[in-house]
This record gives structure tokens, C-alpha cells and sequence, in this order.
């Protein structure tokens, strides 16, 4: 019988340490959002047209411009149903996301907000 106890209070220390893991990884998430077309990321405003450096997880880096940042037009502004329609879905499906385009080669890089909030992608100011 105190095996079996033992057993069970070891799952529940283990699973207790899984909560606390879990709640660990939320608050290593950064705080990212935008606002009024400009990005807020770590404790810093970045806007459309400035240089970056984009640094992904597996340690690439590349030079890079901001090109658009949620620039959209709100539903409200527009005049007929049909626009109002067609940009809030368009607001839904575009505003958590950076766009930045690559010096090198010009290409343009799609980066979720998602993705610079978890650490996947980071960006770092540089002189023009």
C-alpha cells in the first residue's frame, strides 16, 4: 500500500512540476503589439521604413527594412458594406503580422507576432 502511495504522490509532484514549467514558458513570452501602425517590442517602437536586424532561432541573421506593420484600413472609414466587409476580414487576417524585406535580395519576409512574442524571430535596431 505505500508503494502505491508513494507512486501517486510522485505523479502528482510531477504533474505539479509540469504546471509550473508551463506557467515558467508564459511569462518568457514578450510583450509585442501594435499600435497606430507602429510595433511596440521589447519596450521599444519600430516603424515602417526603419532598418532592423532579424535574428531567427537557429541563429541566421540578416539586414532588413520594415515594410509594413498592420497597415490597413479600418472598417469604419470605409464607405459601402462590401468594403467594410471585404477589410475587416482583411483586419483579422493581416494585422498580426510584420512584413520586412531583406537587403540582400530584396524579397519580402512575412514575421507573425506570434513568432517575435515566443522568441522565434528577434529584432534588433540598426543605423540606416
Amino acid at each position: 500500500m505505500s508503494k502505491r502511495a508513494s507512486n501517486s504522490s510522485s505523479s502528482n509532484s510531477a504533474h505539479s512540476d509540469s504546471r509550473s514549467s508551463s506557467a515558467v514558458s508564459r511569462s518568457v513570452l514578450t510583450d509585442v503589439r501594435v499600435e497606430e501602425g507602429k510595433l511596440f517590442y521589447q519596450k521599444r517602437w519600430f516603424r515602417r521604413g526603419q532598418a532592423v536586424q532579424v535574428e531567427l532561432k537557429g541563429g541566421e541573421r540578416y539586414p532588413a527594412m520594415i515594410s509594413a506593420i498592420g497597415e490597413w484600413t479600418r472598417p469604419d472609414v470605409c464607405s459601402s458594406l462590401r468594403n467594410v466587409m471585404l477589410n475587416r476580414a482583411f483586419l483579422t487576417t493581416g494585422s498580426d503580422a510584420l512584413w520586412v524585406r531583406k537587403e540582400r535580395d530584396n524579397s519580402k519576409v512575412r514575421i507573425n507576432l506570434s513568432h517575435l512574442a515566443r522568441g522565434k524571430f528577434v529584432l534588433k535596431r540598426r543605423a540606416a
